[in-house]
């Protein structure tokens, strides 16, 4: 397979933003609401992706719920982006199958525990940094703390495959970053020079496959939940139906 260099996220929804000279050969676009799907002929988009933010005070675990099931079934790639420790632990052991990747919040870092991070590698969750956090005028210097932590804490390599990927967060023509760039900021913050180019190569390629093939599935499930809901319900409504039939027999028996 081709390894391919890819910004893991763009938030432009003007492609024309990302320039041919930054050395991406494509992007996952983010698509922040349903429907805002981008056109499929654009060959810079390799696949799409939608991030789900969970403040600290979140409305409700259904509601978080349901806006990670409506971009598994829209999006190649759902990140989830949680600042709410309750709703992430929750989310974490029962709708795992919902979630490809978590972008880590370089503002209010939630440490999960080791055993925690290594069950999620195991599983295929990766792990997400996107420069545009560390662009901040205000607390850069925490910033850029709470991300050499993030990847002291959560950057592993299982089976040869780094399970971090850094991506540029980028929604403006300035906010882009081009591959040296990345590659020089991966290093800055703590990663070996060939960990900061997996990063924005084979991780992000891995993201992506693992991500279709975790949606593919969820999808053949739901498919055939909505065939037996279906056939049960026509089973019940050929029963009534059949009653229908009898109860009437039996009154004009009864006359």
């Amino acid at each position: 397979m081709k390894q391919l260099v890819i910004d893991a996220c763009c938030l432009s929804a003007r492609l024309g933003d990302i320039s041919d000279k930054s050395g991406f050969d494509g992007v996952l676009l983010e698509c922040p609401s349903k429907g805002a799907l981008p056109p499929k002929s654009d060959k810079r988009v390799l696949g799409t992706r939608r991030t789900i933010s969970v403040p600290m005070k979140a409305a409700s675990f259904d509601q978080v719920k349901g806006d990670l099931v409506s971009a598994r079934d829209e999006c190649d790639v759902v990140a989830l982006c949680c600042d709410n420790e309750f709703i992430l632990k929750r989310l974490l052991e029962t709708e795992l199958h919902l979630i490809d990747v978590l972008t880590l919040s370089l503002d209010s870092i939630n440490a999960l525990k080791p055993a925690v991070v290594k069950q999620l590698v195991k599983q295929g969750i990766m792990f997400e940094i996107q420069i545009s956090q560390l662009l901040k005028l205000e607390n850069r210097g925490r910033l850029l703390g709470n991300a050499r932590h993030v990847i002291r804490t959560y950057a592993r390599r299982s089976r040869g495959i780094l399970n971090l990927v850094v991506s540029t967060g980028a929604s403006t023509k300035m906010g882009a970053r081009n591959v040296d760039e990345m590659k020089s900021i991966g290093m800055a913050l703590g990663l070996r020079e060939e960990d900061a180019r997996a990063a924005i190569t084979s991780s992000v390629q891995v993201l992506l496959h693992r991500a279709r093939q975790r949606r593919s599935k969820y999808l053949e499930i739901k498919e055939k939940m909505v065939l037996k809901q279906n056939l049960s319900s026509f089973r019940k409504r050929a029963e009534d139906s059949d009653w229908n039939v009898a109860r009437k027999k039996v009154n004009v028996w009864n006359g």
